[in-house]
């Protein structure tokens, strides 16, 4: 089982690559396995928040101030993994470029960034741009990646990853913003 986090660029977003991203991705593509096998790129946690947002209509000198749904506020992922070899492992200048490179660009207006869960797949994402009539816009934006190297632990470090969601959600069906579509 593998998950993976990618980024797409210029000529994925005609609509033709939706299921192959990843791989049209080419090295702007992370990786992670579940056994331990040599690309030492793994996930030990994920974390999936969704926000509501709440209006607070206040009633002055009355009771309870009335509440209102507003709607989604964010939808944000914390994946929490390791890499071995970092002295050798390209995947620490690939999140380095990412970093400093622009998280949307004039065809990705939303989010850049995919995000395939192996074993949560409600949320997968494949970035959309604007190349088909029909698509909605809608990425990850890759908005934190921290380093920790533990103690005396040679040969691995671990990460804190912070995805957000930007874009449409989806109107036939609602939420129609999994991998597969």
């Amino acid at each position: 089982m593998t998950s993976y986090i990618w980024r797409n660029t210029d000529g994925d977003e005609n609509g033709t690559t939706k299921i192959g991203t990843r791989t049209a991705a080419g090295s702007d593509v992370i990786a992670f396995t579940a056994t331990n096998t040599t690309d030492g790129k793994h996930i030990h946690q994920t974390e999936f928040d969704v926000v509501i947002a709440i209006g607070d209509n206040e009633k002055p000198q009355g009771n309870v101030n009335e509440l209102q749904d507003v709607n989604v506020d964010s939808a944000t992922w914390v994946i929490t993994g390791s890499v071995e070899s970092p002295k050798t492992n390209a995947v620490f200048q690939l999140v380095k470029k990412w970093l400093f490179d622009g998280k949307t660009d004039d065809v990705y207006t939303k989010g850049r960034f995919g995000l395939e869960m192996d074993d949560i797949t409600a949320y997968n994402c494949n970035p959309t741009g604007t190349g088909a009539a029909t698509e909605q816009p809608r990425g990850y934006i890759l908005s934190n990646w921290k380093w920790i190297k533990d103690g005396e632990t040679n040969g691995k470090v671990s990460f804190i990853a912070t995805l957000r969601f930007n874009g449409d959600e989806g109107v036939t069906p609602t939420y129609s913003w999994t991998v597969n579509h």
